[in-house]
Order: C-alpha cells, then sequence, then structure tokens
C-alpha cells in the first residue's frame, strides 16, 4: 500500500512540473512509467505516446523501456498487435533487451504465433537461463505445436528453477 501511495505522490508532483513546464518530457517519461506501476494503463498509454510523438530526444537507452512499457500498457488493454508493435521498436533499439523479447513471445503466443513466440523465448533463454517464466512460456508454446518432449524439458528446466505452474503443466502432460 505504501508504494501505491509513493506512486500516487510521484504522479502528482510530475503533474505540478508539467503544468509549469508542459514540454519537461523527462515528467512525462516518470509519471508514464508510475502510472503504470498503480496500473493505470490508459494514463501510462498516454504519456508515453506523448513522449514518443513529441520528437524531443530523451536519452536512446530509454526508449527501449518507454516502447516496452507502453506494450504492456497495451497488453493489458487488449491491443495485442499495438503491443507486438511496441515490443519490436523496443528490440529495434536493444537487439538484446530481453524482456521485450519474452513480453512479444508473450503476445505472439495470443495472436496463434507459437512458431514466433518461440524464436523470441529461445533468444531470451539464451541470455538468461535462469528466468523460469521464459522456459515455462516456451514450454506451452511447444505443446500448441505438438512437441510434448520440448514442451516436457522446458517444464522441467521450469521447475528445477522452482516454477509451480510448470509443475502443473508438468504434472498433466508429461509423467
Amino acid at each position: 500500500m505504501a508504494k501505491r501511495k509513493d506512486f500516487i505522490r510521484a504522479i502528482e508532483a510530475y503533474d505540478d512540473a508539467l503544468r509549469s513546464e508542459p514540454k519537461n518530457m523527462e515528467a512525462y517519461y516518470f509519471r508514464g512509467f508510475a502510472k503504470y506501476e498503480i496500473k493505470d494503463y490508459e494514463g501510462a498509454m498516454e504519456d508515453l505516446t506523448l513522449l514518443v510523438k513529441s520528437g524531443i530526444r530523451i536519452e536512446r537507452d530509454k526508449y527501449q523501456y518507454v516502447f516496452n512499457t507502453r506494450g504492456i500498457a497495451n497488453y493489458f488493454l487488449g491491443n495485442n498487435e499495438a503491443a507486438l508493435r511496441d515490443y519490436s521498436a523496443a528490440i529495434s533499439i536493444n537487439p538484446n533487451f530481453t524482456d521485450a523479447y519474452g513480453n512479444r513471445g508473450d503476445v505472439r503466443m495470443l495472436l496463434g504465433d507459437a512458431s514466433g513466440a518461440i524464436a523470441d523465448y529461445d533468444f531470451a533463454i539464451a541470455v538468461e537461463p535462469e528466468d523460469l517464466d521464459l522456459y515455462n512460456n516456451r514450454g506451452v508454446a511447444r505443446y500448441q505445436l505438438n512437441d510434448t518432449t520440448g514442451a516436457c524439458g522446458d517444464w522441467a528446466r521450469a521447475v528445477e528453477l522452482g516454477s509451480g505452474e510448470a509443475k502443473v503443466s508438468w504434472d498433466k502432460h508429461c509423467k
């Protein structure tokens, strides 16, 4: 609860900053992230989209987070095609941004592209081999493509890393 209050206070402070300096893109950047943290996905989208459309330059590495976070907001708002574009934009800025690969894989699964999802999960796992969610999600994608052996291998690895969700899939499909 304290964390939420901190983000709300931060949003109020950024509101004040923007009243006195409406073109303060750093304030839009941080307010957008604060809105995301309190699950105000529409508000986050508004601020982050304004930032992208403004053409005002912020540090290049921040844009990967802008697009990834906007992608997550799109995902939660049910705008999966837009989320896919945002994750791809984040990856084009930083081709090693594993969070964006994992997120894009998740959206590809929702859009019925299990093969594309596996490619994204493969890349992310190569960089972050201890991420249990990546193994679990790749297992689901493999299972959808009738690769039970691959799915069971991924779920087994996710279980080794501590995934209860993967244990359910393993117990149901691999025993």
